[in-house]
Protein backbone atom coordinates (compact mmCIF):
# COMPACT_ATOMS: atom_id res chain seq x y z
CA UNK A 1 0.00 0.00 0.00
CA UNK A 2 1.48 3.40 -0.57
CA UNK A 3 -0.77 6.53 0.39
CA UNK A 4 -0.01 10.08 -0.31
CA UNK A 5 -0.81 13.24 1.49
CA UNK A 6 -2.66 15.95 -0.59
CA UNK A 7 -1.77 18.95 1.32
CA UNK A 8 -4.97 19.54 2.41
CA UNK A 9 -7.12 16.87 4.41
CA UNK A 10 -7.01 13.97 2.41
CA UNK A 11 -4.94 10.86 1.50
CA UNK A 12 -5.05 8.92 -1.31
CA UNK A 13 -4.40 5.16 -0.99
CA UNK A 14 -3.39 2.97 -4.04
CA UNK A 15 -2.58 -0.75 -4.20
CA UNK A 16 1.22 -1.27 -4.94
CA UNK A 17 3.18 -4.57 -5.66
CA UNK A 18 6.39 -3.01 -5.11
CA UNK A 19 7.66 -3.59 -8.58
CA UNK A 20 5.55 -1.41 -10.66
CA UNK A 21 5.99 2.36 -11.13
CA UNK A 22 4.35 4.41 -8.68
CA UNK A 23 1.44 6.36 -9.20
CA UNK A 24 2.12 9.96 -10.67
CA UNK A 25 0.76 12.87 -8.49
CA UNK A 26 0.59 16.92 -8.39
CA UNK A 27 2.29 18.85 -7.50
CA UNK A 28 1.29 19.76 -3.41
CA UNK A 29 1.17 16.24 -2.82
CA UNK A 30 3.86 14.12 -1.00
CA UNK A 31 4.22 10.53 -0.16
CA UNK A 32 3.73 9.68 3.22
CA UNK A 33 4.53 5.22 3.44
CA UNK A 34 5.09 3.10 1.11
CA UNK A 35 4.58 -0.96 2.10
CA UNK A 36 4.88 -3.55 -0.42
CA UNK A 37 2.76 -6.27 -0.33
CA UNK A 38 4.24 -9.11 2.02
CA UNK A 39 3.92 -12.57 -0.10
CA UNK A 40 3.89 -14.28 3.17
CA UNK A 41 0.67 -12.26 3.72
CA UNK A 42 -0.55 -12.98 0.63
CA UNK A 43 -0.32 -16.20 0.48
CA UNK A 44 -1.74 -16.75 3.91
CA UNK A 45 -5.10 -14.83 2.05
CA UNK A 46 -4.86 -16.67 -0.44
CA UNK A 47 -4.81 -20.43 1.33
CA UNK A 48 -7.81 -18.80 3.73
CA UNK A 49 -10.00 -17.90 0.34
CA UNK A 50 -9.32 -21.42 -0.65
CA UNK A 51 -10.23 -22.89 2.65
CA UNK A 52 -13.05 -21.02 2.66
CA UNK A 53 -14.51 -22.07 -1.01
CA UNK A 54 -13.67 -25.52 0.18
CA UNK A 55 -16.35 -25.27 3.62
CA UNK A 56 -18.62 -23.20 1.18
CA UNK A 57 -18.64 -26.25 -1.58
CA UNK A 58 -18.68 -28.94 1.44
CA UNK A 59 -21.47 -27.53 3.31
CA UNK A 60 -23.67 -26.26 -0.21
CA UNK A 61 -22.60 -27.94 -2.82
CA UNK A 62 -24.65 -30.86 -2.90
CA UNK A 63 -23.97 -34.51 -3.49
CA UNK A 64 -25.38 -35.91 -7.50
CA UNK A 65 -26.94 -39.07 -7.85
CA UNK A 66 -28.62 -39.65 -11.34
CA UNK A 67 -29.93 -36.44 -12.46
CA UNK A 68 -31.10 -35.36 -8.65
CA UNK A 69 -29.04 -32.98 -5.91
CA UNK A 70 -29.19 -34.09 -2.44
CA UNK A 71 -27.86 -31.46 0.37
CA UNK A 72 -24.89 -31.57 2.10
CA UNK A 73 -25.15 -29.44 4.99
CA UNK A 74 -24.73 -31.19 8.44
CA UNK A 75 -28.23 -31.71 8.94
CA UNK A 76 -28.78 -33.61 5.94
CA UNK A 77 -25.52 -35.81 6.94
CA UNK A 78 -26.85 -36.53 10.22
CA UNK A 79 -30.07 -37.50 8.83
CA UNK A 80 -28.45 -39.94 6.48
CA UNK A 81 -26.14 -41.35 9.00
CA UNK A 82 -29.51 -42.02 10.79
CA UNK A 83 -31.05 -43.93 7.89
CA UNK A 84 -27.98 -46.05 7.10
CA UNK A 85 -27.92 -47.02 10.84
CA UNK A 86 -31.21 -48.02 10.64
CA UNK A 87 -31.03 -49.83 7.39
CA UNK A 88 -27.77 -51.83 9.17
CA UNK A 89 -29.18 -52.46 12.34
CA UNK A 90 -32.63 -53.44 11.24
CA UNK A 91 -31.56 -55.39 8.46
CA UNK A 92 -33.41 -53.43 5.73
CA UNK A 93 -33.68 -54.44 2.35
CA UNK A 94 -32.23 -52.11 -0.10
CA UNK A 95 -36.07 -50.78 -1.43
CA UNK A 96 -37.79 -50.22 2.15
CA UNK A 97 -38.95 -46.43 1.92
CA UNK A 98 -38.17 -43.84 4.77
CA UNK A 99 -39.77 -41.21 3.25
CA UNK A 100 -42.36 -41.28 0.15
CA UNK A 101 -41.49 -37.81 -0.99
CA UNK A 102 -38.22 -36.40 -0.54
CA UNK A 103 -37.50 -33.14 -1.60
CA UNK A 104 -33.91 -32.80 -3.22
CA UNK A 105 -32.19 -29.34 -3.67
CA UNK A 106 -34.06 -28.52 -7.11
CA UNK A 107 -37.66 -29.19 -4.98
CA UNK A 108 -38.07 -32.63 -7.04
CA UNK A 109 -38.99 -35.27 -4.74
CA UNK A 110 -38.40 -39.00 -4.75
CA UNK A 111 -38.35 -41.69 -2.26
CA UNK A 112 -35.79 -42.28 0.26
CA UNK A 113 -35.07 -45.58 -0.28
CA UNK A 114 -32.02 -47.90 1.73
CA UNK A 115 -30.46 -47.76 -1.91
CA UNK A 116 -30.85 -44.19 -2.40
CA UNK A 117 -29.09 -43.45 0.89
CA UNK A 118 -26.24 -45.59 0.51
CA UNK A 119 -25.81 -43.91 -3.28
CA UNK A 120 -25.77 -40.66 -1.76
CA UNK A 121 -23.49 -41.94 0.98
CA UNK A 122 -21.10 -42.72 -2.16
CA UNK A 123 -21.42 -39.81 -4.13
CA UNK A 124 -20.81 -37.73 -0.72
CA UNK A 125 -17.79 -39.31 -0.08
CA UNK A 126 -15.79 -39.46 -3.68
CA UNK A 127 -17.48 -35.37 -3.65
CA UNK A 128 -16.02 -34.74 -0.34
CA UNK A 129 -12.75 -36.30 -0.93
CA UNK A 130 -12.58 -34.55 -4.51
CA UNK A 131 -13.37 -31.07 -3.10
CA UNK A 132 -10.63 -31.89 -0.34
CA UNK A 133 -7.90 -32.75 -2.95
CA UNK A 134 -8.68 -29.85 -5.16
CA UNK A 135 -8.11 -27.72 -1.91
CA UNK A 136 -5.02 -28.90 -0.89
CA UNK A 137 -3.51 -28.59 -4.69
CA UNK A 138 -4.57 -25.08 -4.68
CA UNK A 139 -2.98 -24.66 -1.46
CA UNK A 140 0.31 -26.27 -1.73
CA UNK A 141 0.33 -24.62 -5.54
CA UNK A 142 -0.21 -20.50 -3.84
CA UNK A 143 3.28 -21.75 -1.68
CA UNK A 144 4.94 -22.51 -4.91
CA UNK A 145 3.81 -19.42 -6.67
CA UNK A 146 5.78 -16.67 -7.25
CA UNK A 147 2.82 -14.72 -8.05
CA UNK A 148 0.53 -15.52 -5.04
CA UNK A 149 -1.68 -12.56 -5.36
CA UNK A 150 -2.89 -13.29 -9.09
CA UNK A 151 -3.16 -17.11 -8.27
CA UNK A 152 -6.66 -18.30 -9.16
CA UNK A 153 -8.03 -21.20 -7.36
CA UNK A 154 -11.55 -21.26 -8.79
CA UNK A 155 -10.94 -24.28 -11.04
CA UNK A 156 -10.87 -28.31 -10.85
CA UNK A 157 -13.46 -28.22 -8.64
CA UNK A 158 -15.93 -31.30 -8.76
CA UNK A 159 -19.59 -29.63 -9.72
CA UNK A 160 -22.06 -27.88 -7.44
CA UNK A 161 -25.73 -27.46 -7.55
CA UNK A 162 -26.56 -24.13 -8.99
Amino acid sequence: MIAFKDGKDGYYQFDWDGVSPLPKWTSGMTQIAVTPKDPAVVRAQKISEVKAERDRRKANGGFLVGTLWFRSDAESLALYVQMLTMAVEQALLPTYVFRTAWRSMSGATTPMTVALVRQIRNAGLITLGLIDDNAQAHIVAIGLSATPESYNYSTGWPPTYN
